[in-house]
């Protein structure tokens, strides 16, 4: 989508995740400047929501795909939603190299990637952990194992932090939980 009827037309609005996909038909630069503008466009979208007065959800999680390095920048300074930017041609070369040293990741990737499957990641603000380590998180969750953590202020992520790291108020804790879960009801 690249005008705002056509982000109205898929509830970009009120998606509590959006993700962006780069178009894989066209140059990298083409394509990284085409998911930009979808950025500023839903930028643009809340900000006249705001002066509207109209009531929205609250913001969601933005992931973006973008072809090269060059456009990682540009993402990190978006205003209004925190965007988590995905090269994905780093993500598929560092893929192909444990596919090719562990061929196990494969099967593991295609199973937390399956929609069918009953568990699946998520990222989950807990202001209430502020201060406790990973070590003591990590044993609060029955049903869930503490991947990461999502800096809240640089939007930095730390995949398997140290036991000691500890947790700001701002920061998101990345979970692999069940499916069956609402995200409110999952403490």
């Amino acid at each position: 989508p690249l005008t705002a009827d056509h982000l109205k037309l898929v509830a970009a609005d009120e998606a509590s995740a959006v993700l962006v996909l780069a178009d894989s038909a066209a140059c990298s630069d083409a394509s990284d400047s085409q998911v930009v503008r979808v950025l500023v466009l839903l930028d643009e979208g809340e900000a006249a929501a705001r002066q509207e007065g109209r009531q929205r959800p609250k913001p969601g999680h933005v992931v973006a795909e973008v072809l090269s390095a060059d456009a990682m920048p540009l993402l990190r300074f978006m205003p209004t939603k925190a965007v988590l930017p995905m090269p994905s041609h780093r993500v598929n070369a560092c893929r192909l190299a444990r596919l090719v040293t562990r061929p196990v990741v494969s099967h593991l990737t295609d199973q937390l990637w399956d929609f069918e499957n009953s568990c699946a990641i998520y990222m989950h603000s807990f202001p209430q952990l502020a201060g406790h380590t990973i070590g003591d998180v990590s044993l609060r969750f029955a049903d869930g194992i503490v991947l990461g953590v999502l800096e809240g202020s640089t939007g930095f992520v730390l995949v398997n932090p140290p036991a000691a790291y500890t947790l700001n108020e701002d920061e998101q804790v990345i979970l692999l939980r069940p499916t069956n879960v609402t995200q409110v009801s999952f403490k």
